[in-house]
């Protein structure tokens, strides 16, 4: 499954017929009969999504595995087993309310939505989520920011430096750097639209956000 899973994901120019292998190994194996079948292919798709390249493909096709299982099969997995899984995923978390693959009546959110994981998910998902974390303060905030919605679907950080770091853009990377004399062991600020689990559970530096996403150029330099 992992295999085929892989070859959907990264196909380019044939994903269709990449889909179909996949849909048709998990009926073979009858993955649709078991519960702890699928779920274990929901924390597949966690894991991959965790530590795998994005594309701009990459949702789109997680979100055809996910309609596989939750809308042409209808498959009865609570939306809080589904949640407590992607609870630390904000982007899937948005791909599934979106979709309405899971409801947020559904999800149990007062059991999972507090403390930390408020501070982490509300801002991301406040549209969603507004009706059972009250902050109204907050709400207000998220509510006049410049693109939200687009942002957030973009899900990494929006600041200038680090645009210019994923598209390892050397040239103007060097004049944003040395026109306010930004140091080069500078780390970069938190981001409400950071969906990589590891840059959001620290401030990295410059040159370890530019290896993150492979700006070989902006590395070297």
């Amino acid at each position: 499954i992992y295999t085929y899973f892989m070859s959907f994901l990264e196909s380019i120019n044939d994903s269709e017929a990449e889909y179909n292998k996949l849909i048709a190994i998990f009926e073979k194996q009858k993955i649709l009969q078991k519960e702890d079948d699928i779920l274990e292919i929901f924390q597949l798709i966690y894991s991959i999504e965790q530590n795998h390249y994005r594309d701009s493909n990459f949702y789109g096709k997680l979100e055809k595995i996910f309609q596989y299982f939750l809308r042409d099969h209808e498959t009865t997995i609570s939306g809080s087993k589904i949640f407590k899984i992607y609870s630390t995923s904000k982007r899937i978390l948005l791909l599934l309310l979106e979709q309405k693959l899971i409801k947020p009546d559904e999800t149990k959110l007062s059991i999972y939505i507090d403390g930390d994981s408020q501070l982490f998910l509300y801002p991301y998902l406040s549209p969603f989520i507004k009706d059972f974390v009250v902050n109204p303060n907050q709400q207000k905030e998220i509510e006049q920011l410049k693109n939200f919605d687009e942002k957030r679907h973009i899900g990494e950080n929006d600041s200038r430096i680090c645009t210019l770091i994923r598209q390892d853009s050397i040239e103007e990377f060097i004049q944003y750097v040395n026109k306010p004399n930004m140091p080069l062991n500078s780390q970069i600020n938190h981001s409400i639209y950071e969906t990589h689990s590891f840059l959001s559970e620290k401030k990295p530096t410059l040159i370890e956000y530019a290896t993150f996403f492979g700006s070989i150029q902006i590395f070297k330099y």
